[in-house]
């Protein structure tokens, strides 16, 4: 059976909000042969090493609201985030780094984002890789 752990908080006052989450765990597990975990995928058995996983992040938003009839919040934020997906070998890891910007019209329920994500490897032969989002949420 895989194994999961992990804790997370959110804090809010005034504007501000911070959420911060750590998460651990093993790979799943298909099954076994000769002790080490197995998948069958497309009829083919593949040997799934046991490797933990971890992973950490940390946003902070300020959310200021405007005077305007139709945008009612702004809303900065930061987020810094730390994957690895095994932590027994080296540089195999990924941090990334989003700073963005939201705008809420007529109230909460319709949202703009907009991001820009940086995606930086712990491998130094590997690029850093810049990417910008931009999302519409519409709840009802």
């Amino acid at each position: 059976r895989a194994k999961a752990y992990g804790v997370d908080m959110k804090f809010q006052k005034r504007g501000f909000i911070l959420e911060a989450e750590f998460r651990s765990g093993d790979n799943w597990k298909g099954g076994t042969i000769g002790g080490k975990a197995s998948a069958s995928i497309l009829g083919k058995t593949l040997i799934i090493p046991n490797v933990t996983v971890r992973g950490i992040y940390g946003t902070v938003v300020y959310r200021i609201q405007t005077n305007h009839p139709t945008l009612k919040f702004v809303e900065p934020g930061l987020k810094i985030e730390s994957f690895d997906p095994n932590t027994g070998l080296n540089n195999d890891g990924t941090a990334y780094y989003t700073g963005y910007m939201g705008f809420y019209f007529f109230g909460e329920n319709i949202r703009l984002q907009l991001n820009a994500v940086v995606e930086k490897p712990q491998d130094s032969a590997k690029n850093k890789i810049t990417t910008f989002v931009a999302q519409w949420t519409v709840r009802y």
